[in-house]
């Protein structure tokens, strides 16, 4: 008989809590969020049309020594040709 005294006294604390939890004064609704930037406007082109005004980006960096072989040369590990 413990067992349902117990969970019959765990279900009030529940809907206690949940009373008590609807029981609160309800928060206002938080402010619709505004960007700290506007939206660019559609007169404006967009970033990736190059500028002439702008340098050219610089090529991508190669590696400091040889250059890695094309796909239709191997490296030379010997003298002989085979």
């Amino acid at each position: 008989m413990t067992d349902l005294a117990s969970s019959s006294s765990q279900r009030l604390s529940r809907a206690e809590l949940l009373g008590g939890v609807y029981a609160q004064t309800p928060q206002p609704p938080d402010p619709p969020f505004t960007p700290e930037q506007p939206p660019p406007s559609p007169q404006e082109p967009p970033d990736t049309v190059p500028d002439p005004t702008r340098e050219p980006p610089s090529p991508p960096s190669q590696p400091i020594g040889d250059p890695p072989p094309a796909p239709n040369e191997t490296p030379h590990v010997s003298g002989t040709f085979h």
